[in-house]
């Protein structure tokens, strides 16, 4: 067999796409995987000028079709092509050495990095919710006080001013004569009616801060609950599904996956948050296990129907979770702040147990559809 025949053997084994192309940028082969990310047949590649960029000296991103027929990337590499003696292999009578060209399809990884980069801006917006909450709550609880009083010394004030006008109001036959000169005399030198107006503007101005903090706080307070949600009627199947595209590879390359839906009606739920928050259990799962030993694990996707609630469980046979640690996972762990929060604001709830030395199960719950 000669240098060329054990580059075409090759060739049909790997997993990636590739291309030999010689010194002018002609196709010389390629293989079925390459045919498929270019969305040509070999035969019509092979004697063809190559149009990927092949001048580049470093990795790129091209356009390619994936196994699915879709849109994706693919990291493309260019080298040179040696023979088995470890001189380069000559373009023939082309002059110059032949390139080897290979296209490693990574739409799944960059899927999977933007799904993580979203849910750890989801997971910061949530943070900041619960800043929100809490400072809504804190500020609430100084500020009714705060508010009482202010209304309070209001009353007071107006109370004075009635008892100052009674006194402005009454001569002589009230007080006798010394007695009403050194009224007006203290009116006079502490400038009593300027007071009486600048006490009751501040009020005034006081009540109007507070009444505007509390605007505030009530606008931060009902924010901080987060988006508005599109809940309808949505399929189990489908919602699994597309969990299952952004997180199917990553599971799979960890250990068996198992999927065991039972039937029953559609869940009221927000279909893009409800995706989200699959997602993140099966990333979280395929996480918590071991690398390299597939055959050793397992993770199952379970569905059961509990009276008018769905029951969807994620369990994997990865890390134990110790019990001492769960508040912390639940709060801390691969974004599962926001998963739990998502579930609650559907009327759901997710709910942990590990109950061997290894592996974990989670349970989320969501009400089943009824139409109103």
């Amino acid at each position: 067999m000669d240098d060329n025949d054990n580059v075409i053997a090759v060739m049909e084994q790997v997993s990636d796409g590739v291309l030999v192309v010689d010194a002018v940028g002609t196709v010389q082969a390629a293989n079925d995987h390459a045919a498929t990310m270019l969305d040509q047949p070999v035969a019509e590649l092979v004697g063809r000028p190559c149009q990927l960029p092949l001048a580049c000296d470093r990795v790129v991103e091209v356009p390619i079709h994936t196994d699915s027929g879709e849109l994706g990337v693919a990291e493309m590499r260019v080298g040179t092509l040696h023979r088995q003696d470890g001189g380069r292999q000559d373009g023939g009578r082309r002059g110059g050495p032949m390139k080897l060209v290979t296209l490693t399809d990574i739409s799944d990884r960059l899927r999977v990095e933007r799904l993580r980069a979203h849910l750890k801006d989801v997971d910061f917006v949530v943070s900041i919710g619960h800043v929100g909450a809490s400072v809504s709550h804190a500020v609430n609880n100084v500020l009714g006080s705060l508010l009482a009083n202010t209304l309070l010394l209001g009353d007071h004030v107006r109370t004075l001013n009635k008892l100052f006008d009674a006194l402005e109001d009454r001569g002589e036959e009230h007080f006798g004569p010394e007695a009403r000169a050194s009224l007006d005399a203290i009116l006079q030198e502490h400038d009593v009616p300027l007071v009486r107006q600048e006490t009751a503007e501040l009020v005034d101005e006081c009540l109007d801060g507070v009444r505007r903090i509390e605007r505030h706080t009530k606008l931060l307070s009902r924010r901080s609950r987060g988006m508005k949600l599109e809940i309808g009627p949505v399929e189990l199947e489908d919602l699994v599904g597309a969990a299952l595209v952004l997180a199917g590879k990553m599971v799979r390359t960890r250990a068996r996956f198992v999927k065991d839906l039972e039937s029953m009606p559609p869940v009221a739920a927000d279909r893009a948050r409800i995706t989200q928050l699959l997602a993140t259990l099966l990333f979280n799962a395929a996480s918590a296990t071991p690398a390299n030993a597939i055959a050793d694990h397992e993770i199952r996707l379970e569905a059961r129907r509990a009276g008018n609630l769905a029951m969807i469980s994620v369990r994997d046979t990865g890390r134990a979770v110790p019990p001492d640690d769960a508040d912390d996972l639940v709060d801390e762990r691969r974004a599962l702040a926001f998963v739990r929060q998502i579930a609650r604001s559907h009327g759901g709830e997710l709910r942990w147990e590990s109950p061997g030395s290894c592996g974990a199960t989670f349970t989320l719950t969501l009400p089943l559809y009824h139409k109103a």
